[in-house]
């Protein structure tokens, strides 16, 4: 009897442990709260304008987009707003480089740039996708991985698609232009999921 209860003693260590582990590690959501499109929309022009502004100062700009896509959710902000404006050029910069290639570049002869317009025009539903709303933050065991729950809400549908995205947080290096001219490293949350499992899942639930 006392090994049993040694034993399970044990084991509530451990699995308290993990506890504290996961919620010290995983990133917290941020904005629980719903995001309307129309706003998420003129936050992403508001940030092309001010990048080919010359009044902005480049080290002010890196701050204000390290502030903005330091948190997990706004991998998905910054595709579904670009997504909504077309914008394919900027398609890329939502994913990480080896979930992008693998999406876009998986058969030969395609027009990339009509794939990727397709690829928008579905996840917004030809643009019925008016808010998105996020969930949960969830564990993965696959280092600076995340998973991110959230809910779409299309305009024509009465309930919304859940969608579970995994993310990734990768490092940049950014040359300051102050005299010092010191590197600073920011890091960003980029999508390492298959656009089109998220696609199936939105797809499959109309």
């Amino acid at each position: 009897m006392q090994k049993i209860l040694i034993i399970a003693g044990m084991l509530m260590i451990v699995f308290s442990g993990i506890a504290v582990y996961v919620k010290l590690s995983v990133p917290e959501i941020s904005s629980p709260v719903k995001k309307e499109l129309v706003n998420l929309e003129e936050d992403f022009k508001k940030e092309m304008k001010d990048s080919r502004s010359p009044d902005i100062k480049g080290d002010e700009f890196v701050k204000s987009l390290e502030q903005r896509y330091s948190r997990p959710e706004a991998a998905l902000e910054y595709l579904f707003a670009l997504s909504l404006l077309e914008e394919t050029d900027l398609y890329p910069d939502a994913f990480t480089i080896d979930q992008y290639m693998n999406d876009v570049f998986n058969k030969e002869g395609e027009n990339k740039e009509q794939k990727v317009k397709d690829i928008m025009e579905r996840l917004t539903r030809d643009g019925k996708l008016t808010s998105v709303q996020f969930v949960k933050s969830k564990m993965v065991f696959d280092k600076n991985s995340l998973r991110v729950v959230a809910d779409l809400y299309y305009n024509d549908l009465k309930n919304p698609i859940r969608v579970n995205v995994k993310l990734k947080e990768v490092e940049h290096d950014y040359i300051g232009h102050a005299a010092d001219n010191i590197i600073s490293k920011s890091q960003f949350y980029y999508i390492d999921s298959s656009v089109w499992d998220i696609i199936d899942k939105i797809e499959r639930n109309i």
